[in-house]
């Protein structure tokens, strides 16, 4: 994994230095195709993912063959996540690289909100795809720590609903994201980014201990 930040940053700089090193590893200028969360399901799924019931996001994962029990989750970003991963992501970045953005804020975790071109809330973060794998995932970094505590709070209250262990609140992280200056961050995969060069199908082909041999 390779994972950097850069101080006073955009998320448009952070993709367009993302771009240089990918043109440089490549050996020719990359240039990325700009695709939203939402117009992506749209295209390849025919539903607003932001305002898509439970029922809907299930009656479609039925449909589609994807086979899950029936008490799955009463979470729309849960089935959201499911039917993304089979129904989107592997149509995406085979003629371009392509950034997806724009994600519900469900999938915020550590990043900034912000709205999209059609007011809705939305996550500032990104993710790159190549070959219909997640090559990496960016965010413009949430440098509050007053809110990041209560999005942790909020995912306990969840916990508990769901009947899962209480996940204590890391203080010093907390302490710590308020001295962190406005900047993005992103992480990505070399592994993947060594089977979109060479062509390979599976990870094992591309790391030296895959799951058959640890």
């Amino acid at each position: 994994m390779l994972e950097w930040y850069r101080p006073n940053f955009s998320l448009n700089q952070l993709s367009q230095e993302l771009a240089e090193l990918l043109s440089e590893i490549f050996g020719y200028g990359v240039i990325f195709n700009h695709y939203s969360y939402s117009q992506a399901f749209l295209d390849f799924v025919g539903i607003h993912p932001l305002t898509t019931s439970v029922d809907v996001l299930a009656g479609i994962a039925e449909d589609k063959g994807i086979n899950v029990n029936k008490d799955f989750s009463p979470h729309p970003q849960d089935w959201l996540d499911l039917l993304f991963s089979h129904l989107v992501e592997p149509h995406l970045g085979h003629d371009l690289p392509t950034l997806i953005t724009d994600y519900p804020p469900a999938t915020a975790s550590l990043a900034k909100l912000g709205t999209d071109s059609d007011g809705n809330e939305v996550s500032k973060r990104f993710e790159l795809y190549m070959n219909g794998l997640e090559i990496a995932n960016a965010y413009d970094e949430l440098a509050d720590g007053e809110a990041l505590r209560q999005r942790f709070e909020a995912d306990n209250a969840e916990r508990v609903k769901r009947g899962l262990p209480i996940m204590p609140i890391d203080e010093n992280l907390l302490s710590a994201c308020d001295e962190l200056p406005d900047c993005s961050g992103i992480a990505l995969g070399v592994d993947r980014l060594l089977m979109v060069l060479i062509g390979a199908k599976r990870i094992d082909e591309v790391i030296s201990f895959g799951i058959e041999r640890a």
